[in-house]
């Protein structure tokens, strides 16, 4: 199936905050209904307890759930963000593809196409953690493999300022200097047929 062009930045995430808060309402509510219920049945002790081992271990996974969806959605959040530079830039001759999985081996943030190379911008809400790094390059290596031409990793950070540095051969920017960062970069462009193949093939 090929890629989705109107496929939007964070969709994936997007999706993954709205099933924590859907099971964590669920499991919420069952929580809540137990909690009458010892009310209701506190005559009876049995119940009262039986209901309590139900609704504790219910509230708790309800508030996991709560906050994994809060950082699911700070994600696609950010990535929203960062998909809006990036797609400011189309009068520049950059096109992008956003939250594209290329068989099935992670989900890449944005992969873009400029009159100066290749870049795959994996987006972070505020920071980033060692693993990040050595994600974002294995995907920009197996990218590379794919199109024959150098993919340049980098991490873009929506919510927190930071002059663009290199960090382990991979380009942190934040948001506010990701246009600037793309225009200023001096690489070999892909062919373009190639991109557009890549995309009939994910």
């Amino acid at each position: 199936m090929a890629y989705e062009v109107t496929r939007r930045p964070g969709a994936f995430a997007s999706g993954r905050e709205g099933r924590h808060l859907l099971v964590g309402i669920a499991a919420a509510l069952i929580a809540l209904f137990a909690s009458l219920g010892v009310v209701l049945w506190s005559s009876a002790l049995w119940v009262s307890l039986l209901l309590l081992i139900v609704a504790v271990p219910l509230l708790k996974h309800a508030r996991q759930r709560e906050r994994a969806a809060d950082r699911w959605g700070k994600g696609w959040r950010a990535e929203a963000r960062v998909g809006a530079v990036i797609e400011s830039l189309r009068p520049d001759g950059f096109v992008a593809m956003h939250d594209i999985v290329p068989h099935g081996r992670g989900n890449v943030d944005h992969l873009v196409r400029g009159p100066n190379g290749v870049f795959l911008i994996e987006t972070k809400h505020r920071r980033y953690l060692d693993p990040d790094l050595g994600k974002v390059k294995r995907q920009a290596a197996r990218l590379h493999d794919e199109l024959g031409s150098w993919v340049t990793p980098a991490i873009a950070l929506a919510t927190r300022r930071r002059v663009p540095f290199k960090h382990a051969g991979v380009w942190v920017i934040d948001v506010d200097h990701l246009a600037d960062w793309l225009r200023s970069q001096r690489g070999t462009p892909c062919d373009f047929e190639r991109f557009a193949r890549l995309a009939d093939r994910l």
